[in-house]
């Protein structure tokens, strides 16, 4: 409760400073209400990836499971970060050598995982440069690979990068990303893993397929 009340606090302190400037300075208005939208979106991502972490987190939580095309969903997900790296001057590339990798499991609970990592990577990665998003077959495993090409991790911070509310680097976040990623492939008994690259970081996610038999 925490972490919560203070990553919540911070968004709507510049909130009301910028109410506050806008009442004091009405040449500033437009600057203003640019600043009060960006803090109202801040909060609502934050609030919606809260929800999702709790979610994940109950123990009432029984998902609903469902034949899913991992590959398919996976390009989904990749569409909407295509558009938004454009807009930031980053490339996303595609290497799915896949086309189909069906299995049981929970489409928004993967989609979330996905979206988190691909967003992550096109945050930490500068201007001008790429993110590589892959899928292949490996030892009858779905293994996803998205690598960015950003300053990596801390090697003393590694055991701690999917825990809720953990930050590090100057490009963090909420701290609830990675924690979502890590308790949505975990709720599909797969794997993921950080690995330092050179240069970036590498997100690396595992599903057996036998476990979806």
């Amino acid at each position: 409760m925490h972490d919560v009340s203070h990553e919540l606090r911070s968004p709507l302190t510049r909130l009301n400073l910028a109410v506050g400037l806008a009442r004091q300075s009405p040449n500033q208005i437009d600057s203003s209400l640019n600043r009060i939208e960006y803090e109202a979106e801040r909060l609502d991502h934050l609030i919606g990836q809260l929800l999702v972490l709790s979610r994940l987190e109950s123990k009432q939580f029984q998902p609903d499971f469902n034949k899913e095309d991992l590959i398919e969903l996976l390009e989904n997900v990749l569409q909407d970060a295509q558009f938004e790296a454009e807009q930031l001057n980053r490339i996303v590339i595609s290497n799915i050598q896949l086309k189909s990798w069906v299995a049981l499991c929970n489409a928004n609970a993967l989609h979330s995982a996905f979206e988190n990592v691909i967003r992550n990577a096109i945050r930490h990665t500068p201007e001008g440069k790429t993110i590589t998003v892959s899928a292949n077959l490996v030892n009858n495993s779905l293994q996803i690979d998205v690598l960015d090409q950003g300053p990596g991790i801390d090697p003393k911070a590694m055991p701690y990068l999917f825990e809720p509310f953990f930050k590090t680097g100057d490009h963090a976040g909420h701290g609830l990303g990675l924690a979502i990623v890590h308790k949505a492939i975990t709720l599909h008994h797969g794997e993921v893993q950080a690995i330092n690259q050179n240069p970036g970081l590498l997100i690396r996610m595992r599903f057996r397929q036998a476990l979806f038999a």
